[in-house]
């Protein structure tokens, strides 16, 4: 006769400590007779409680065959500070034959519960704006009111920061999934804002930071997302628009511009070292044998060009071109139009998503209109795969 078990019914961290109910059996309280409740934070002890029982008919009636199991149920708190918990708390159910709670001892362990957790539920970037909500719990967040949203690029430098003021959510499936930690239940967050220069083009992690100081920084808790792409590409793709919604990039305040064409990526990017200042929707060379009807390699924007041209053995043209190979022959131009100079609605369909040009770079009309206009003679174009 050496069974036992238990249950935890609830579990709440406040700010005197860690409240449990639930009710605990075992065989061996009939000579073990001092029952505790031990919380361990990260392996090691941090407080214990006496435990006084109640009746649970319930209890009885599905393990009848342990003793007591009639009078089987607690609720009690073990007092403890809920900012110096991190990492993982468990809890030891302990049946002991010492008035304290050691020497000889039947133990049961309950699962581990997270001190910290946290969840982007939404990340959402449209035409102009950034939209983001989620969760962040933490024992560590006692005497931290301030939140915010950072920003950092892949090498992890901050590229912008807000503060996030409608927080302290009310967030009732987050209190069921992770009730160790403290205010779980009011964890919610959401942040909405238009896209800043500084993060369009980037590919980022969202740290959502709760912390003691008023700008940002200070004592602090982080929850990282994953990687995100901030860009503000039109959205269906349309030939007769720009790209994007951001204005074209102003040259003048670039030090090295240079366009880089990925052939597979059906995209043109318009580079300042290695930053994307713009990015364009692009149909390049179809593939023939495993090889792109674009050359790759590195050229350079030529003096040719021009706002129309029509290639009779091909049985189309397109408007606003530019030169970068052989002199009028590999160019950057609209999605081509028939011998009158209409658009072709199928090969515009094509756009940003197909290669399928005879090896010229086929753009929007406002994006080949402004390379025409815009880009210098001589400036580098990067081609691959």
């Amino acid at each position: 006769m050496n069974q036992h078990a238990f249950y935890i019914d609830g579990l709440q961290m406040t700010e005197q400590g860690l409240r449990v109910n639930g009710w605990l059996v075992s065989d061996q309280s009939l000579s073990k007779t001092h029952p505790y409740l031990i919380v361990l934070n990260n392996g090691k002890e941090v407080n214990r409680a006496a435990l006084t029982f109640t009746s649970r008919p319930d209890v009885a009636k599905a393990y009848g065959q342990v003793y007591n199991s009639a009078n089987s149920g607690f609720s009690t708190l073990v007092k403890l500070d809920p900012a110096q918990i991190n990492g993982n708390i468990q809890l030891i159910l302990r049946f002991s034959d010492d008035p304290a709670g050691n020497g000889n001892y039947d133990d049961q362990y309950s699962q581990t519960y997270a001190s910290n957790a946290g969840n982007f539920d939404a990340i959402q970037v449209n035409a102009t704006g950034i939209y983001v909500s989620g969760w962040h719990a933490s024992n560590q967040a006692i005497g931290k009111p301030y939140q915010y949203l950072i920003f950092v690029d892949q090498n992890g430098h901050e590229l912008y920061r807000q503060e996030v003021l409608d927080k302290n959510r009310t967030r009732l499936d987050v209190a069921k999934s992770v009730p160790a930690i403290y205010n779980s239940g009011k964890s919610g967050y959401q942040l909405g804002f238009n896209i800043p220069n500084q993060l369009n083009h980037h590919m980022v992690r969202i740290i959502h930071r709760i912390t003691d100081d008023k700008y940002g920084n200070g004592n602090a808790v982080d929850e990282w997302s994953g990687l995100v792409s901030i860009n503000a590409m039109r959205t269906p793709i349309d030939y007769r628009q720009p790209s994007e919604y951001f204005a074209y990039p102003n040259l003048s305040q670039l030090n090295n511009f240079w366009i880089h064409v990925p052939i597979g990526q059906n995209r043109v990017y318009l580079m300042n070292n290695n930053d994307v200042v713009y990015t364009m929707y692009c149909t390049a060379g179809y593939y023939q044998n495993g090889v792109s009807t674009t050359p790759l390699g590195t050229y350079y924007i030529q003096a040719e060009r021009g706002n129309s041209f029509y290639n009779g053995a091909l049985g189309e043209g397109a408007n606003y071109w530019t030169s970068f190979l052989n002199h009028g022959e590999y160019l950057f131009h609209t999605v081509p139009t028939d011998r009158w100079g209409n658009y072709k609605p199928y090969e515009a369909s094509q756009l940003g998503i197909n290669q399928g040009s005879h090896g010229c770079i086929r753009l929007s009309v406002p994006d080949a209109y402004w390379i025409m206009h815009n880009v210098p003679t001589g400036t580098r174009v990067v081609i691959d795969n």
